[in-house]
């Protein structure tokens, strides 16, 4: 435990400790355009679709796709970690326990953890495949939403490492950090956010390397 009484850093993944996102890089693998995606994505985050109905468009759109299953697993290898990424999950897992907690793919996430030895991995979703390896759905590990997801895997993981969710920095740049933000009470705000994760926030960097000034 440090001086703040945290245990333990969990790290959001897209836009964290990856440069890019992986899901519009997946969308345009499919061919789903950016101003489509752009739109979906102001609808899902104004309240007009849900998480579920949201997903369900690129899944129905996915499905009309002659891709197989190594082309789309593949994509999952093509990330670049942002600046000092490495350097600060190898200090700072001499210190804490550390995790990564991300509403993308599983075995895209699993890897990002893999490359950085972190040993404690939440993902969300996952691609299911047809026998002869199209694409067939997204499947969920959680039955919430993707901010409710997150605040269900950092109380997973403080029951695992038994400590309380407020012994936990939690990492992130999104909206979709928002409500681990609130759980943790020790929210890091990678770059500019909004004024809701401001406000919500414990500190604020801008950029990763800053981690090692705080933790």
């Amino acid at each position: 435990m440090d001086e703040h009484g945290i245990q333990a850093v969990a790290f959001d993944v897209d836009g964290t400790l990856i440069q890019a996102t992986m899901w519009p890089l997946i969308h345009g693998f499919f061919g789903f355009s950016v101003k489509e995606d752009a739109h979906l994505l102001e609808l899902y985050h104004s309240g007009q679709l849900s998480y579920r109905e949201w997903m369900q468009v690129f899944t129905d759109f996915y499905r009309t796709s002659p891709h197989r299953r190594e082309e789309i697993e593949a994509l999952m290898t093509q990330f670049a970690f942002v600046d000092s990424a490495q350097e600060v999950a190898r200090t700072l897992s001499s210190r804490y326990e550390l995790a990564v907690i991300s509403s993308s793919l599983r075995n895209y996430v699993s890897r990002v953890a893999e490359s950085l030895s972190v040993p404690h991995v939440y993902a969300f979703t996952s691609f299911t495949y047809t026998d002869d390896g199209r694409f067939d759905s997204i499947a969920f590990s959680t039955n919430g939403n993707e901010l409710e997801a997150k605040v269900q895997a950092l109380k997973d993981l403080a029951a695992k490492l038994s400590i309380s969710p407020e012994e936990i920095a939690f990492v992130g740049d999104s909206r979709n950090d928002l409500e681990a933000f609130r759980l943790t009470k020790h929210g890091i705000l990678v770059g500019e956010g909004n004024e809701e994760l401001h406000a919500a926030s414990w500190k604020q960097v801008t950029s990763l390397s800053e981690l090692l000034t705080i933790l």
